[in-house]
């Protein structure tokens, strides 16, 4: 004797469910991405990317597309990049980070990148183009805000200059 039991639905229920953790799980990982790629504006034409950690290929990826999303929307004139806390630039983390300064400057953003290390900066060297044609290095990303802005001359009436603001923000309690 042979009793059949039928586990269509049970196998529909198993598969909505496998389908519904797939879901939260891609949703998850786009809300840790958004944080590790944050492009903060602060001025009107300066946007500073901080980058810590670790950057793998992924990362680099969206470091690529936050920078020029950001530079596209807010049409901004400088990008700086500060890999101050970057872990390890390796070549291909080098390449990327030219890659992404290249792609910027075509839409018209100057790429800083700030916080090189020796060994960073000797990467970038051995990565065989020019890398200053895609980004202008600089020392501490304070001191890339303060020769941006020290141009700045307000006149009698405007605000003051970038590197002006920034020292009074520095100085709050």
């Amino acid at each position: 004797m042979f009793l059949g039991i039928d586990v269509t639905a049970r196998k529909a229920s198993e598969l909505a469910h496998q389908r519904l953790q797939e879901v939260i799980i891609a949703m998850q990982a786009a809300a840790l991405v958004a944080p590790s790629t944050p492009l903060i504006a602060i001025d009107e034409d300066v946007v500073v990317m901080p980058l810590i950690g670790s950057i793998d290929e992924a990362r680099a990826r969206q470091i690529m597309e936050t920078l020029l999303w950001g530079t596209s929307r807010s049409r901004t004139s400088t990008a700086i990049l500060d890999i101050t806390t970057v872990v390890t630039v390796d070549p291909r983390v080098a390449h990327a980070l030219l890659q992404a300064a290249q792609a910027a400057r075509m839409l018209g953003a100057q790429v800083v990148l700030t916080g090189i290390r020796r060994d960073v900066a000797q990467t970038l060297v051995r990565q065989g183009r020019p890398a200053s044609r895609a980004l202008s290095p600089a020392g501490p990303c304070r001191a890339a805000l303060r020769s941006l802005s020290s141009a700045d001359k307000p006149a009698p009436g405007d605000d003051p200059p970038l590197s002006a603001r920034l020292d009074r923000q520095s100085r709050r309690p």
